[in-house]
Formats: C-alpha cells, sequence, structure tokens
C-alpha cells in the first residue's frame, strides 16, 4: 500500500512505484556495449535503484557493485538478485559529496 499524501517528486523512493513504472531494457543494449571485455574488471553502477540493469549485467558474468541512497530500492535489488542467485554488492550511500575538482 501506498502513502496517498506522496509529492510527486516522492515517487521515486518507492521501489514498487519504481519497478512499475521502469519494466523497460531497451537501453541495457546501449550500456552493454560499452562493459569492458574483461568480465573481471570492477563495475560500478551509481543510483542502481532496484537493479534494473544491474541484474542483467551481473548475469552475463561481470563483477558489478550497485550504490543508490535509497534503502528501499536496494532492498528490493537484493530481493530480486536473490531470486536470481546472484551474489552483488549492494552499497546505500547518502553523503556522496560532488564537485568539481
Amino acid at each position: 500500500m501506498t502513502d496517498k499524501n506522496y509529492l510527486v517528486g516522492d515517487l521515486i523512493y518507492d521501489a514498487a512505484i519504481y519497478d512499475g513504472l521502469n519494466t523497460f531494457l531497451d537501453d541495457l543494449k546501449f550500456y552493454k556495449k560499452w562493459l569492458p571485455k574483461d568480465k573481471e574488471a570492477k563495475i560500478l553502477e551509481l543510483c542502481c535503484g532496484t537493479g534494473r540493469l544491474t541484474i542483467p549485467i551481473a548475469k552475463e558474468g561481470y563483477n558489478i557493485t550497485g550504490v543508490d541512497y535509497t534503502a528501499s530500492m536496494l532492498n528490493q535489488a537484493i530481493v530480486k538478485a536473490e531470486k536470481e542467485h546472484l551474489s552483488i554488492d549492494f552499497v546505500e550511500k547518502n553523503d556522496i559529496e560532488i564537485g568539481i575538482y
């Protein structure tokens, strides 16, 4: 059940709604094109959400870590990865400083 008091921007924090709205994988082909040939290379996906791209890339045999700042998204990603019998590191990080150096 969702909170009826959501503001439009708050919907990005609800993993069930996010997954319901993001069922496409059209962009996965683009990302696969740029994957390293060495499957032992470490890949970091920032803002991984519920693992929409992280999981298919891991299924290809890549060593990928997903990072997001929303616990509900990461919890959903973990459940989805476990269903696929994948061992993926998902990291909650909500204090990243962004700047130009």
